[in-house]
């Protein structure tokens, strides 16, 4: 299920707009728009041509840059226009529209987001998430710390379903409407969690995947138990496996667990920190005491299921 939502790159300083015009007679104008939001620049003037009564996919320049940061805004548009049918007249008011719902972001959407979801987009750039974030990877950092504060671990996956080829894996299936539905309050895994960072990251424009390691041998850690980043539930699972948030092979998000930062993993009391845009050597030290080969089970991108 896919939603049709208005967004806009705070590199992007263009909007594209389709237009129409009464009455019908009207063959061309000068339109411009003036935003209500002072946050939101409005849209330069531009010469825009009607056949009967609508115009092309028209794409207006920003009258100002954008806010350089993630963030959700509501404003309306005056729209504007002058010298209709090449009279030279001057620019009179014609219409308000909105209340439009416009969320900036630090690129354009990537997959599996890459066509974004209202309900993810509005999670993804709100307070104590992402907003006020200017570039993916600290959108990423903000809404790892988020996920970990806020969810618990349990070992078994509730919203991911492995996929297989015969009797290799394959890829995974990610139930994101019945995620959101949830409302962050049921367990869940490593799978669970790096699946939903990535989802509400690609939506604000990272190209992040998963990785799995498997046959682990680890040190203690704190797993997400919802308790507001205290990193109090310390645990030597030693995981068969685990799945964590990678942009590069070389740095690691991981909202499932925090780690042990004072260089003595093994050794109480234990100083806890979230695994949040963290080089790999940094994480394998703190997290990994060994591994078997192969080393890796799977990388990749969940796919979307309702």
């Amino acid at each position: 299920m896919l939603r049709e939502i208005t967004y806009s790159g705070v590199r992007q300083q263009t909007s594209s707009r389709r237009l129409a015009s009464q009455p019908t007679c009207i063959s061309n104008a000068s339109v411009n728009a003036v935003s209500t939001n002072a946050c939101f620049p409005g849209l330069t003037e531009k010469a825009v041509t009607f056949t009967n009564g609508v115009s092309d996919l028209e794409s207006f320049t920003m009258s100002s840059a954008l806010p350089n940061m993630i963030t959700n805004i509501s404003e309306y548009w005056y729209w504007k226009a002058g010298d209709i049918n090449d009279t030279g007249c001057m620019a009179i008011d014609v219409e308000r529209t909105g209340e439009h719902g416009v969320f900036i972001l630090a690129d354009n959407p990537k997959d599996p987001m890459s066509k974004p979801w209202k309900e993810v987009l509005e999670i993804s750039c709100s307070d104590s998430w992402a907003a006020g974030e200017t570039s993916e990877d600290d959108a990423m950092s903000a809404i790892t710390k988020k996920l970990y504060d806020t969810l618990s671990y349990q070992a078994i996956s509730r919203y991911t379903d492995m996929v297989y080829l015969g009797d290799v894996e394959a890829g995974e299936n990610f139930e994101l409407q019945s995620f959101l539905d949830g409302e962050f309050s049921l367990n869940v895994n490593c799978a669970d969690i790096s699946n939903a960072a990535i989802i509400f990251g690609t939506a604000v424009g990272g190209p992040y995947r998963f990785r799995r390691k498997v046959q682990l041998q680890t040190h203690w850690v704190a797993p997400c138990s919802g308790a507001n980043g205290s990193f109090t539930n310390w645990v030597d699972p030693d995981y068969t496996e685990h799945q964590f948030v990678e942009r590069t092979t070389t740095t690691v998000w991981d909202p499932c667990i925090g780690i042990d930062v004072d260089g003595s993993p093994e050794s109480a009391p234990h100083t806890g920190g979230y695994v949040a845009n963290m080089a790999f050597s940094s994480y394998t030290n703190a997290f990994i005491n060994s591994w078997t080969n192969p080393a890796y089970l799977l990388t990749g991108r969940p796919d979307i299921v309702d």
